[in-house]
Formats: C-alpha cells, sequence, structure tokens
C-alpha cells in the first residue's frame, strides 16, 4: 500500500509503490520451513540414517518371541524417525537463525526494473533479472535472491489481495527480464 506521503514520493521519476514493515526470526523460520528439494548431503544423510536402523535392526537376536523381535524392530524404525524429524527441525532453526535479516524498519521500494531495500543495517539493491523465485504464503512474500532471501511480510501490504498483486508482479517482472 503507498500511503498519501509515499505517494507524493512515488511520482513520475520515483518508486513504483513503497512498503514498511520490520522484521522478526518468526519471518526467517518461515522461509526455511517451505517446503523444497532436499540437496544431496541431506538425502544422504537419510540414507545412512535408514542403513543405520537396517543394521540396528539386523542385529536382534533370532532367538526373541516374533511379538518381541517385530515390537524392537517397529521401536528401532519409530526411533529412527523420531530423530531424523529432530534432525531436520534443529537444522532449519540454525539456518534460520544464521540469516542475516535487515535490522529496525524496512523501507522496500519497487521501481520498473528493480527492488530497493532500505533498512538500518544497510541497503539492497535487487534487479529483477537477479531474483530465482516468487512464493506468496498467507502471511509472507519470499523473494529467493543468491544466498539471502528478500522477506515481505503481510503487514506491509493494505489487504491480501494487494499483497498477491505484488507478488504477481515482481514475478512477472523476474521472468521478462531473464528472457
Amino acid at each position: 500500500m503507498v500511503s498519501p506521503v509515499d505517494q507524493k514520493l512515488a511520482g513520475p521519476h520515483g518508486p513504483v509503490a513503497i512498503y514498511r514493515y520490520r522484521l522478526s526470526r518468526a519471518d526467517a523460520l518461515a522461509y526455511f520451513e517451505l517446503s523444497r528439494e532436499l540437496t544431496g548431503w541431506e538425502k544422504f544423510q537419510y540414507v545412512i540414517a535408514i542403513f543405520a536402523a537396517g543394521m540396528l535392526i539386523g542385529v536382534l537376536p533370532t532367538d526373541w518371541t516374533p511379538l518381541a523381535w517385530w515390537s524392537a524392530a517397529a521401536g528401532i524404525v519409530f526411533l529412527t524417525i523420531v530423530l531424523a524429524l529432530g534432525w531436520m527441525n534443529f537444522r532449519i532453526r540454525r539456518q534460520a537463525a544464521a540469516l542475516s535479516l535487515p535490522v529496525g524498519d524496512v523501507t522496500l521500494e519497487e521501481w520498473g526494473d528493480h527492488l530497493s531495500e532500505r533498512a538500518a543495517s544497510g541497503d539492497r539493491f535487487i534487479a529483477y533479472e537477479m531474483i530465482g523465485q516468487v512464493i506468496e504464503t498467507p502471511g509472507r512474500v519470499f523473494v529467493r535472491v543468491d544466498d539471502t532471501p528478500l522477506i515481505v511480510p503481510a503487514a506491509a501490504f493494505a489487504d491480501l489481495a494487494d499483497m498477491t498483486a505484488f507478488a504477481r508482479r515482481i514475478d512477472e517482472l523476474s521472468s521478462r527480464s531473464q528472457a
């Protein structure tokens, strides 16, 4: 949403729109919780976990009753799943904590050929051709740019329609500039 003060700034030679917001660690965590394809290293870690569970099941005594053996095997599989999910959660939280977020109040200016993010921690210029992906969720718009995403919370927009229009516009401008 462009406020009346911002509308004056966004004249014919100014930004198309100006958004103001603050970010928190919850925003970084939401970014890393987005579904994505696992990396090769992550897949390898899960294969090792499955291998370890199989090895443990393989060394269970064969003289146990079938109920005891299957119960122990199910327990090992269950423990492996719990540990894998715990490791995934730990990894996601560690990545979110390490993400460098803009400090304090953030001003995002949308220009015809780029986005400009200004905060107390510094300024960032994002040309549309640098954008890898635009993801809209109910609470945020994520713009994947190199290693540091641009995160715009829903509070920056007048309403959901404004947020959706922003996401679609940036996605289209990004696609056009890369063609």
